[in-house]
């Protein structure tokens, strides 16, 4: 008989005040736009990777990387206000861009988002947002494996 027992390998305490500046130098500088880029931006890609290489598993975000409900309603309120602050949008292809208008690159009040990045993002929470364990401390993520451990029957 088996069982799962946890193990967190990695953990992250997390500043959205400071993240709201980063840019993305891989993709004409652009600012957290989904999970993805939030996992980049904190270090949580890097880290995922090094558990891929040395540990040989697969990482699923809703499973792998946990953080307390708290946590995932801050980040997805962070991601959803960056597309609010800055200029940018998303084609029919689904590549974010820099809209050309009187802001450029810089933070501006708060504007409405579009249906079509409403929806992106609604999509974006689905496939990459993290789990979540109400044990965790508010804004700390922390990426855990499961092990498959073989147990005596307590029948037998």
């Amino acid at each position: 008989m088996y069982k799962y027992v946890d193990r967190d390998i990695a953990k992250f305490k997390i500043n959205l005040a400071e993240l709201e500046d980063w840019r993305d130098n891989e993709k004409d500088g652009l600012p957290i736009r989904g999970f993805v880029s939030f996992y980049k931006a904190t270090g949580i890609t890097d880290a995922v990777v090094s558990a891929i290489a040395n540990e040989g598993v697969d990482i699923v975000p809703y499973d792998n990387i946990v953080c307390n409900f708290f946590t995932l309603q801050a980040i997805k309120n962070f991601i959803k206000n960056q597309w609010k602050i800055y200029s940018i949008d998303i084609d029919q292809d689904n590549h974010v861009f820099w809209k050309d208008d009187q802001f450029k690159k810089e933070k501006h009040y708060a504007k409405n988002i579009s249906q079509k990045v409403n929806a992106s993002l609604i999509t974006d929470f689905a496939n990459y947002c993290p789990g979540t364990d109400e044990d965790l401390e508010d804004y700390e993520i922390v990426i855990r494996l499961f092990d498959k451990v073989e147990v005596e029957d307590e029948e037998s």
